[in-house]
């Protein structure tokens, strides 16, 4: 074999050695991709979950916080209540200080 041969030979060696590096390093990462695409695909039923248990409790404390509005606004005897008072005014600015001549 001439070294001209050789040297081709041992770059092809080199090529495919690194080719095949590559395809592990590629196969490992995507191994990894598929186990964090499982990972997050999990987190987001659990988020959508609890998203709906909120959205239950939410609407259970609307219709209490409703029912309860409902209620102040009548006495026992079935009257609506009178509006709050006003606030009371502001009190009074203090006049300006004037010097004595």
């Amino acid at each position: 074999m001439k070294s001209g041969e050789a040297v081709q030979q041992l770059q092809k060696q080199i090529e495919e050695s690194n080719s095949k590096q590559e395809i592990d390093r590629l196969q490992v990462l995507l191994q990894l991709m598929e186990d964090e695409k499982e990972e997050m695909g999990m987190k987001l039923m659990e988020a959508e979950r609890r998203n709906a248990e909120l959205e239950s409790q939410v609407k259970e404390l609307q219709e209490k916080l409703t029912t309860a509005e409902g209620e102040v606004k009548e006495d026992p005897m079935g009257h609506p209540l009178p509006p709050p008072p006003p606030p009371p005014p502001p009190p009074p600015l203090p006049l300006p200080h004037q010097p004595f001549t």
